[in-house]
């Protein structure tokens, strides 16, 4: 008889835990992912450099330029394409972009960029390339290379701005009393949600408050570009995440 009410409460118990884990199972099913962030120039550094040359010209490019986003969600690649050394001071980098069914001898190459800081060139060519190896993150030989796609697609939603001149770079510098920052170290930071979709992307460093008062003159300021993913622009502040030194602890400073 114990032995049957033994059993009994073995397989209560067991249905008990079951039950327990299906109910943690759907729970972690229908729990949303967050969205995380990628910071560019480790993964891409080529297409991070593209995208900071970009976007301060951003409501000033060719109208051939805009051209990258193409028909539908079809987005030309742009890849880059090692400068011929010239013995020149300046470091300039140089893009091609292919425009298979567009690309003339008339579309000069644009040079882009802050004015002090660095510059690129884009080339636009008739043909694929497709086949092209994705550029790594160390330095780049003789053949030219793409940029990654995550960077490809961050550019075309950048080139988007062009259509929009009202909306500027220049223009929303001015109405928030910021400047271009030519001395503190830029990062591109792009949001992705739960399915790889871009939410946004943020470029660290590259303006200031032109009142701001920082620590040192290389410090990052606080307030940053943002691009949603229409290719809107607009100013967030991000503050870095305070560590309290008292929660700190060295390996040798626990218990034994």
């Amino acid at each position: 008889m114990r032995d049957s009410v033994k059993q009994q409460e073995a397989k209560v118990c067991q249905l008990a835990a079951v039950s327990v884990f299906t109910m943690l199972a759907i729970t972690a099913l229908h729990r949303p992912v967050e969205a995380r962030e990628l910071i560019l120039n480790y993964q891409d550094p080529h297409g991070a450099a593209l995208l900071l040359a970009i976007i301060p010209s951003a409501g000033d490019l060719p109208d051939w330029l805009e051209a990258a986003k193409g028909a539908g969600n079809k987005v030309s690649e742009f890849a880059l394409s090692p400068s011929e050394s010239s013995g020149m001071a300046e470091k300039r980098s140089r893009y091609i972009l292919e425009l298979p069914s567009q690309a003339t001898d008339k579309m000069a190459p644009v040079d882009i960029g802050p004015t002090n800081g660095p510059r690129v060139e884009i080339q636009p060519i008739n043909g694929s390339l497709r086949p092209m190896p994705e550029c790594g993150t160390n330095s780049v030989g003789r053949e030219p290379c793409k940029v990654s796609s995550l960077a490809n697609e961050v550019v075309a939603t950048a080139l988007q701005q062009s259509r929009d001149e009202s909306n500027g770079f220049a223009d929303l510098l001015a109405s928030k009393n910021l400047v271009m920052d030519d001395r503190a170290s830029k990062r591109v930071i792009v949001t992705l949600d739960n399915q790889d979709v871009v939410e946004h992307t943020d470029f660290v460093g590259l303006v200031r408050g032109r009142d701001e008062s920082l620590p040192a003159p290389d410090a990052v300021s606080t307030f940053v570009v943002r691009m949603n993913a229409e290719g809107g622009l607009s100013i967030v502040e991000r503050h870095a995440e305070a560590v309290d030194p008292n929660s700190i602890e060295f390996e040798y400073e626990g218990n034994p």
